[in-house]
């Protein structure tokens, strides 16, 4: 039987979530809701669903799970109300702003006995899949380093409305940062140690998004906006990562690994899908093209046009699998909650210019095969 779901916060990020949602016969989108009501109905006349108030939706018998997609200062509250009424709960990253709120959400949680997902689900993608794959296979030999590298001039080049991404909860680190850490988590296992560096902080930012109201203001900034730091992981690989909005134009790889027989290379994990790049000779890089997997074929273009695979909202419907299964979710929030033990040592290294060794590990999710990719698009049992 399909889940009801009901979304809560109507922004940027909901149309995707709420257009994908009909590839998935194991979800049932059924309401909508958002501090700016009109915005909740039309979405709603969009897609053929309710349009509700925030209180309403989380109160409503016939919603199973809350998809929260507030900005990220809200997600506590949402969520833990969202629990408070018997609802599992899916959310967009980060977990909680803090390290306190994601351990405040996930004790929730587990004492209520429900499901707490959280994005990013783009690790489910068949590019991350692959990685993951030809790792463990041994395809590059014995993990040695990798890099990894996020860099770009910031949101307000493009975000109608970026103010939250430089208060309490944004930078570059905790904004994109799940994308790459969740990444790396799948293929070399949970961080087990780092040292971090604030390079850059602008005390603030001009809105140069061209056609917005605010075009040509100025944001008050209180993030570090370039952040670099070196990540020790459990499967024996230090990777170098760096988060940054103060960069014009970059060719650096998002994600390189080095092992002892080989090198990867991989697409942008911000997407679902993309060509890996590896060298088995030295110098002599293979593509490895995704475009024929279930869920790595484009099916959008980016902001500059580009066609990309882009399926938020699978780990939605691997969650609601997981629910009438019994299992665990491979969104499951235990890896969030690392994360977010991730970026508060990140920020106490930063601060105290130290080495950070005592971070708490997570269960790593489960690979997600063809096989069980494919079962996410049959009609649900």
């Amino acid at each position: 039987m399909a889940l009801r779901i009901g979304i809560v916060g109507c922004g940027d990020i909901s149309g995707i979530y709420l257009r994908n949602a009909a590839r998935f016969p194991g979800l049932a989108l059924t309401a909508c809701a958002s501090r700016t009501h009109a915005r909740a109905e039309a979405a709603a006349a969009a897609h053929g669903i309710a349009a509700r108030s925030v209180d309403d939706l989380i109160a409503s018998d016939d919603i199973d799970l809350v998809v929260n997609l507030t900005p990220p200062l809200a997600h506590v509250e949402v969520t833990a109300r969202a629990l408070a009424a018997g609802k599992h709960v899916y959310s967009e990253k980060p977990l909680g702003v803090d390290l306190a709120e994601a351990a405040q959400l996930v004790a929730q949680a587990t004492a209520a006995g429900l499901r707490l997902g959280v994005a990013p689900d783009t690790a489910l993608g068949p590019a991350i899949q692959t990685a993951r794959r030809l790792v463990a296979e041994g395809a590059i030999g014995t993990p040695l380093f990798g890099t990894a590298a996020f860099l770009g001039l910031g949101p307000e080049q493009f975000h109608p409305a970026p103010a939250f991404f430089y208060g309490r909860g944004g930078g570059p680190l905790m904004d994109m940062g799940p994308y790459y850490l969740t990444a790396l988590v799948h293929i070399l296992g949970p961080v087990t140690g780092l040292r971090a560096a604030n390079l850059v902080q602008h005390p603030e930012r001009r809105i140069d998004a061209p056609g917005m109201p605010a075009h040509g203001s100025v944001l008050p900034s209180d993030v570090a906006t370039t952040v670099k730091t070196e990540l020790g992981f459990a499967g024996g690989m230090t990777v170098d990562f760096t988060a940054s909005w103060d960069c014009f134009a970059s060719g650096q790889p998002h994600i390189e690994l080095h092992g002892s027989a080989g090198s990867l290379r991989l697409p942008n994990p911000d997407w679902f899908g993309g060509d890996l790049l590896i060298a088995e000779r030295p110098g002599a890089w293979r593509a490895i093209d995704t475009s024929a997997t279930v869920f790595g074929a484009p099916n959008r273009t980016d902001e500059a046009g580009v066609p990309v695979a882009d399926y938020r909202g699978l780990g939605i419907a691997e969650m609601a699998q997981a629910i009438r299964l019994g299992t665990v979710p491979r969104s499951d929030a235990a890896l969030a909650l690392h994360l977010a033990a991730v970026f508060d040592a990140a920020a106490r290294s930063a601060r105290d210019r130290t080495t950070v060794t005592d971070l708490p590990g997570c269960p790593v999710p489960l690979p997600l095969t063809e096989t069980d990719a494919a079962a996410l698009l049959a009609p649900a049992a």
